[in-house]
């Protein structure tokens, strides 16, 4: 590697990282807490109103000409310059998605960073709402004994805060992270590499505070540190739309192998593809509305459900905003990526991967920039990833279920599932 190549590189991320600052998604596309209100009174009257959310418009001519033009700077296959390459490439589309709300190329663009619920999940002949589908009847009977058994107990939001808090100084103890309360944030928490806000006005159930524990503070809020820190690519520590997919599958992975995951969560995550292809297929607001509320979310879940899919799209259905389909793919791609790493004993990309915001490919196409020390180490990492007998133990497992249908047992069947290896012998004669 050349001193004169890694300086240019070092540059060209500097300025993407400058540029990329301008060009905020989800803010962005964030509707005032009015909206709520005013949507569920409606349908608490009887009288469904679509909302009216407000129409942003944006102009990022100037960011996505200097991201052009950093794009032909970029034009070879080293592998750090295709990194940097399809990261200012991310922030190009997701400017112009963002100038295109309300209109199809919003859609478009979105499919182009985060995909659609008609993916394939990798080489299979399975889409994002098959694994959806999937999951959901399997979950079916179940989900019934699960569903609402916390809706008489409230954890306030100033015991989340204090959660996290607490969490955050015990992990980060070279650096300090706020956590505090926001009454215009509509997703329940939001995580940076230096505050998490949390959603004031909520109650919040048990299982929420351990969830946004492993989600927000020990992924998004760790990955973000650990790429601010990076000397050269500090790209890494600014979360470009790209790294959405690894980012969220990593966060949802990270609450399932704590086990703060709960099955009624699971269900949600699966059902936002189902949602979205109804909304891109032409379902207006009150009707995704209603087909989460139908699904057994309550009201205010079912319009926080709805919203995420439909911010920066047309209330009126056929143009929505295509994230939340990746929770699902995400999670899929960030189990078999770590089952990989560990079958073929590269343990390295466990450890990798948590360096910074990236996406997967990244951690195995950048491997010898992290080995000659271009790329610096992760300075934390999550318990259970250090912990590489339980993560191959849970990978293993999960695995193994997954391929055993047992659902045409019964209890009574299966409490003989294990045969006697040894038969007493029928008497002779007899």
């Amino acid at each position: 590697m050349q001193s004169v190549d890694r300086d240019r590189w070092c540059e060209i991320d500097s300025e993407i990282v400058s540029i990329g600052k301008h060009i905020k998604v989800l803010s962005a596309l964030e509707w005032p807490p009015e909206a709520r209100d005013e949507f569920l009174g409606s349908v608490r009257a009887g009288q469904p109103k679509l909302p009216e959310p407000p129409r942003p418009r944006f102009d990022h001519t100037v960011q996505r000409e200097a991201l052009a033009r950093i794009a032909v700077r970029l034009p070879g296959d080293h592998p750090v310059e295709v990194y940097l390459r399809e990261t200012a490439k991310s922030y190009e589309i997701s400017a112009r998605m963002l100038e295109s709300c309300g209109q199809p190329a919003f859609t478009e663009l979105g499919r182009r960073l985060y995909g659609g619920p008609d993916q394939r999940v990798a080489k299979s002949d399975r889409t994002v709402v098959d694994a959806a589908d999937q999951f959901l009847k399997a979950t079916a009977e179940l989900s019934t004994v699960c569903a609402h058994q916390d809706d008489d107990f409230c954890v306030i939001p100033e015991t989340v805060v204090d959660a996290l808090k607490g969490r955050a100084s015990t992990v980060f103890t070279d650096n300090a992270v706020a956590v505090e309360l926001d009454a215009g944030l509509s997703s329940k928490a939001a995580a940076g590499a230096q505050r998490v806000r949390v959603r004031s006005s909520t109650c919040f159930t048990r299982e929420d505070v351990s969830q946004l524990v492993e989600h927000e503070l020990m992924v998004h809020t760790l990955t973000a540190i650990n790429g601010r820190a990076q000397p050269r690519l500090t790209t890494m520590g600014v979360g470009a739309p790209r790294t959405t997919m690894t980012q969220e599958g990593l966060a949802v992975f990270a609450e399932l192998i704590t086990g703060s995951m709960d099955l009624n969560r699971l269900r949600r995550i699966a059902l936002r593809p189902k949602g979205l292809q109804l909304a891109l297929g032409g379902a207006d607001f009150i009707e995704v509305f209603r087909f989460f509320r139908d699904e057994g979310q309550d009201e205010e879940e079912s319009y926080l459900s709805t919203y995420r899919l439909f911010r920066g799209g047309d209330v009126r259905g056929g143009v929505a905003f295509p994230k939340d389909g990746v929770y699902l793919l995400g999670v899929l791609a960030v189990h078999s990526f770590l089952r990989k790493a560990l079958e073929t004993r590269n343990l390295h990309h466990l450890t990798d991967l948590f360096a910074g915001r990236m996406a997967l490919r990244d951690v195995v196409s950048l491997e010898p920039f992290f080995r000659s020390g271009f790329i610096q180490l992760p300075r934390y990492e999550p318990e259970w990833v250090t912990q590489r007998s339980r993560l191959a133990s849970f990978l293993t497992y999960s695995d193994f279920v997954h391929g055993l249908d047992l659902s045409a047992l019964g209890l009574e069947e299966l409490s003989h599932i294990v045969e006697d290896p040894h038969p007493a012998s029928p008497r002779e004669g007899s």
